[in-house]
C-alpha cells in the first residue's frame, strides 16, 4: 500500500483530494525503507491517519476490477480486521522506535544505560503477550519480539559481568 501510493503521483494527488473531502490536513502516503525498520512505524501512523482517504481512493471504480483503463488496486484495500491489527501493532512499534531514537542520539550507548530500556521493553511486551484481548497474531508476534530481545539481553549479562570485573582491576 505504501509503496504503491508513494511511487504514484496520480494516487498521491487522489489521496490529497480525499483528505480534503474528509476534512483532514493533506498528507502523502509514505513507504517503509528496508534498512530503516523504524519507518514501518511511520508508515502505519500515516496509514491510520489516512484510513478514510485511502479507503475512498481504493473504492473508486477507476481502481477496481471493473474498470479496464487502470490497474486493479482493490487488493490493497484493508479489511476492518486488518485496520484493527494495525491499531494494535502501532503502540508496540512506537516503543521500539522511541528506544532506537534515544540511543541513536548517543555515539556510544553504555551497557548500564541500555539495560533499563531492555527491561522496560521486556515488561511491556510481556503485558501484551499475556493480554488475551489482543489478537492472537499480535500476541504471537510480540512473543517473538520478546524472544529476540531476551536473546540479546542474555548476551548483555556476560558483557556486564566482564565490564564489572575490568572496572575493579
Amino acid at each position: 500500500l505504501g509503496i504503491k501510493f508513494h511511487s504514484s503521483d496520480t494516487l498521491q494527488g487522489k489521496l490529497i483530494q480525499a483528505c480534503k473531502a474528509n476534512s483532514l490536513s493533506p498528507k502523502k502516503m509514505i513507504r517503509a525503507i528496508d534498512t530503516c525498520w523504524n519507518t514501518m512505524s511511520d508508515v502505519i501512523d500515516h496509514a491510520l491517519y489516512l484510513r478514510l482517504p485511502l479507503d475512498r481512493v481504493l473504492s473508486m471504480t477507476k481502481y477496481s476490477k471493473t474498470d479496464k483503463g487502470c490497474k486493479d488496486l482493490s487488493h490493497l484495500k484493508l479489511s476492518p480486521e486488518e485496520w484493527d491489527l494495525l491499531i494494535e501493532l502501532q503502540p508496540m512499534l512506537k516503543w521500539f522506535k522511541k528506544v532506537t531514537e534515544h540511543f541513536s542520539k548517543s555515539n556510544c550507548p553504555l551497557l548500564f544505560e541500555v539495560i533499563p530500556y531492555i527491561d522496560s521493553l521486556t515488561n511491556k511486551l510481556e503485558r501484551v503477550v499475556n493480554d488475551f484481548t489482543k489478537a492472537p497474531i499480535i500476541r504471537a508476534a510480540t512473543a517473538k519480539s520478546r524472544a529476540v530481545l531476551n536473546k540479546y539481553y542474555g548476551k548483555t549479562d556476560i558483557m556486564y559481568h566482564m565490564c564489572m570485573r575490568c572496572s575493579r582491576e
